[in-house]
C-alpha cells in the first residue's frame, strides 16, 4: 500500500507537468507522514542536505564549468578541424570525425549537452554539405554526444559511484572500454551509411596541412591528457583533475586562443551555476527518496515479490 500511494502521487504530479524534483519530494514527504515509523519529519531535510554535502560531488560543478568554458571557446572548433583533417578524406569521414570529436570532448568535460553545443554547430553544416540528411546529422550528433557520459570523466559515472559506494576510478576504467566500443560502433555505422548512400568525401589534405591542424589543436589535446593522465597515474583525484581542467581551459581560452576574456567568465559561471543548481536539487530529492524507500524496506519487498512470481506454476 505505501508503495502504491507513493507511486500514484509521484506519477500524478509528473502527468500534471510538475518539476521532477518537486514530484519526488512531494510524494516522499506525504508518504513519510502517512506510513513511516514515528520518526521526526525534520530528518528528511537533514537527509537532503547530507545528500549534497559530499566532497566527491565537488568534481561535478567543476567539470560542468570546464565544459561551459570549452563550449564557448575555440577548443571544440580546433578539435573538430583536427579530426576532419585526419579522417575527412575516407568514406564517411566527416561523420566518423563527428563521433571521434564528441568522444574526445567527453574526455575533456564529461558533459553530453556541452558536446552538442560545442561540436554540433560546427559539424552539422559540414554533414549537410557532404550530402547527409538532416535526420542523420542530428541523430549522429545527439548519439555521439552521449559518449561524454561513458568516456571518463563522465559525470553520470561519478554520480553512480557516489550513490552506490563504488570506486570512481573503477567506474572510469569500465567506462573507457565501453566508450571506445560505442565510438567504434558509431564510426562503423557512419562508414556503412556513407557507402550505401554514395556520399562523397572531403579532399585529402597533405601531411603538412594535417600537421598544421595538429599543431593548432595541440593545446586542446592537452586537456584530456591532464584529466585522464592525472587520474590514471594516481597524481590527482577526479576532483583535483576537474579543478586542473577548469584552470587549464581558462588559461588556454583567455591567454592562448584569446577567444574569451576574463570578463566573460562571469557569464560562463552564471550558466554553470544554473546547471549545477538543477542537478544538485535532483540529487537532494533522490537522496531523501532513497532514504524513505530503504526505511520502508521497499527493496526487500520487491525482491520477495520477484521470487514469489518465479514460483508460480505457469512461469518457467
Amino acid at each position: 500500500m505505501p508503495a502504491i500511494v507513493f507511486s500514484a502521487i509521484a506519477f500524478g504530479l509528473l502527468v500534471l507537468a510538475t518539476p521532477i524534483f518537486l514530484s519526488i519530494l512531494t510524494a516522499t514527504f506525504i508518504s513519510f507522514e502517512l506510513f513511516a515509523p514515528p520518526i521526526p519529519s525534520m530528518v528528511l531535510p537533514q537527509r537532503m542536505i547530507d545528500g549534497v554535502n559530499r566532497f566527491s560531488l565537488v568534481a561535478i560543478p567543476l567539470f560542468i564549468f570546464a565544459a561551459d568554458v570549452i563550449s564557448r571557446g575555440q577548443i571544440g572548433q580546433r578539435l573538430v578541424a583536427l579530426t576532419e583533417a585526419l579522417m575527412g578524406h575516407i568514406t564517411g569521414g566527416v561523420a566518423i570525425a563527428t563521433a571521434g570529436a564528441c568522444a574526445i570532448f567527453g574526455a575533456m568535460s564529461g558533459v553530453g549537452p556541452a558536446a552538442v553545443v560545442s561540436i554540433g554547430p560546427i559539424v552539422y553544416p559540414s554533414l549537410i554539405r557532404q550530402g547527409y540528411s538532416k535526420g542523420f546529422a542530428v541523430g549522429l550528433i545527439l548519439s555521439a554526444s552521449t559518449l561524454a557520459m561513458l568516456v571518463p570523466p563522465g559525470i553520470a559515472m561519478i554520480l553512480y559511484a557516489i550513490e552506490t559506494n563504488n570506486s570512481v576510478g573503477a567506474m572510469f576504467i569500465a567506462g573507457l572500454s565501453t566508450g571506445v566500443v560505442f565510438t567504434a560502433a558509431l564510426a562503423a555505422y557512419s562508414y556503412v551509411y556513407a557507402r550505401i548512400k554514395g556520399i562523397g568525401r572531403m579532399p585529402k589534405l597533405s601531411w603538412a596541412a594535417r600537421i598544421t591542424a595538429l599543431r593548432r589543436a595541440g593545446w586542446a589535446l592537452g586537456l584530456p591528457v591532464i584529466v585522464l593522465g592525472g587520474i590514471y597515474a594516481g597524481a590527482a583525484t577526479p576532483t583535483e583533475a576537474a579543478a586542473f581542467a577548469c584552470v587549464y581551459a581558462i588559461l588556454v581560452e583567455t591567454l592562448i586562443y584569446r577567444q574569451l576574456r576574463l570578463r566573460d567568465m562571469m557569464k560562463v559561471s552564471t550558466a554553470s551555476a544554473q546547471t549545477v543548481a538543477v542537478l544538485m536539487i535532483l540529487i537532494a530529492a533522490g537522496t531523501v527518496m532513497t532514504y524513505f524507500m530503504t526505511l520502508m524496506q521497499y527493496p526487500a519487498q520487491i525482491s520477495q515479490a520477484i521470487v514469489a512470481c518465479h514460483r508460480l506454476p505457469f512461469l518457467p
